[in-house]
C-alpha cells in the first residue's frame, strides 16, 4: 500500500502560451470533512497568496466565514431526479 509514495501536494510554475509566468498549487486533499482541519485550509489559503504573488503571513486567519458543516461524502448517497435548484435553501 501505498508503494511509491504519493504526495498530497504539489507546486508548478510554467510558462504559459503568451509568455507568462503561472503558479499551480494541486492537492488531493479536499473533501468536505478535510476543510474541518485549520491546517488544510491554512494550507490552500498560504497557496492562495503564493500563487498571485502576495505575501504569504505568518499565521493567515482561517477562520470560517459563516456556518459550516462539512457533509458526508461515500458512495450510494445520492438521490435520483434531484436538480440544482433543489438544494437552494
Amino acid at each position: 500500500m501505498n508503494s511509491p509514495m504519493m504526495p498530497v501536494v504539489w507546486t508548478r510554475e510554467v510558462k504559459t502560451e503568451s509568455g507568462k509566468d503561472a503558479k499551480i498549487l494541486t492537492t488531493t486533499m479536499g473533501s468536505s470533512s478535510d476543510f474541518r482541519n485549520d491546517d488544510l485550509r491554512r494550507l490552500i489559503i498560504n497557496g492562495a497568496y503564493w500563487a498571485t504573488g502576495l505575501e504569504v503571513p505568518a499565521k493567515a486567519d482561517v477562520s470560517f466565514v459563516g456556518d459550516f458543516k462539512g457533509s458526508f461524502y461515500g458512495f450510494k448517497g445520492y438521490v435520483k431526479g434531484l436538480k440544482p435548484e433543489d438544494y437552494k435553501k
